[in-house]
C-alpha cells in the first residue's frame, strides 16, 4: 500500500516537472519579442499574442497537456495501480526527449532556418516565423507522448484479457 502511494506521489511529481518545463518552453517559443528592443504596435495580434505568452500564457498550454495526460492515465491507473511505474518512466523519458528536441529545434531554427543577422540588432529578425519549427517539433513530441501513454494503459488491459 505504501509502495503504491509512493509511486503515485512520484507520478504527480513527474507531472509537476513536466508542467513547469512545458510552460517555460511554450513561453520561450511563443513570446518572440520578450527581450527585443522594439515590439509590434499595441493592439496588433502579434503584440497581443506575445504579451499573453510573456505573462504566463505558456501555463495554459502546459495545463491543457497535463490534464490530457491525466485523462489518459487516471482511468487505467484506477483499474491497475501497478501501471504507475510505467507512467513514471514514460514521463521521465518524455522529459528527456523534450529537452533534446527543444535544444535540437532551437539549434536548427537559429543556425539553419533563421541565422542571426550580421548587424547588432535587426528588428525584423524577431517574430512568430521563428516559432513555427520549434512549436511543431514540441507539439509532435507531445502528441506522441499522449499516444504512448494511451498505449501503455491499453497494452496492459490487452495483456490481462489475453492471459485472463
Amino acid at each position: 500500500m505504501v509502495k503504491r502511494w509512493g509511486m503515485i506521489a512520484v507520478l504527480v511529481l513527474t507531472w509537476l516537472i513536466l508542467y513547469y518545463t512545458l510552460a517555460f518552453f511554450t513561453s520561450l517559443i511563443m513570446a518572440p519579442w520578450d527581450t527585443a528592443l522594439t515590439r509590434p504596435e499595441l493592439d496588433t495580434w502579434q503584440r497581443s499574442l506575445n504579451d499573453l505568452f510573456e505573462t504566463g500564457g505558456g501555463q495554459i498550454v502546459a495545463l491543457a497537456l497535463m490534464l490530457a495526460s491525466m485523462g489518459v492515465v487516471l482511468p487505467s491507473l484506477r483499474r491497475r495501480p501497478s501501471l504507475a511505474i510505467q507512467y513514471v518512466m514514460s514521463n521521465a523519458i518524455f522529459w528527456c526527449l523534450l529537452l533534446i528536441v527543444f535544444y535540437a529545434a532551437a539549434m536548427i531554427n537559429n543556425n539553419v532556418l533563421y541565422p542571426y543577422p550580421s548587424v547588432p540588432y535587426d528588428p525584423n529578425y524577431q517574430g512568430f516565423h521563428r516559432s513555427v519549427f520549434p512549436g511543431i517539433s514540441i507539439l509532435a513530441l507531445c502528441i506522441g507522448w499522449l499516444l504512448w501513454l494511451r498505449r501503455v494503459g491499453g497494452l496492459e488491459v490487452n495483456l490481462r484479457l489475453q492471459t485472463g
